[in-house]
């Protein structure tokens, strides 16, 4: 039975120095876009947070503004029903004015008639 060191050849000292530089730039760059990643994903999720709280507030205020808006156009109803009361009145005098006009226009036609 043979050595291990039979088995395999020599390995050049300067290959390893060589993949151990290469392994190390590779290392750093791995660590450098790691840390832009993070930060990225850390201004990403800032983005997201300010977008879901102007999104809140919109919707705050706007629901806000829907109920102003009902209570205005309850009240817009309310006076226009105290309105529609109060021309009650007027109404009546209208549908006297069509009677008398009526009544002028029989009259008028009976002059007319009269030789």
């Amino acid at each position: 039975m043979s050595g291990l060191n039979d088995d395999f050849p020599a390995i050049d000292s300067t290959v390893l120095d060589d993949l151990e530089r290469q392994t190390e730039k590779l290392s750093n760059s791995l660590g450098n876009i790691v840390k832009k990643l993070t930060n990225k994903l850390h201004e990403t999720s800032a983005i997201t947070v300010a977008n879901s709280q102007t999104y809140s507030s919109a919707i705050e205020a706007m629901g806000v503004e829907i109920d102003d808006s009902m209570k205005s156009m309850y009240m817009l109803i309310a006076h226009c029903e105290e309105l529609d009361k109060a021309m009650v009145p007027v109404y009546k005098v209208g549908q006297s004015i069509k009677k008398i006009q009526n009544s002028l226009l029989m009259l008028e036609a009976q002059v007319a008639q009269i030789p």
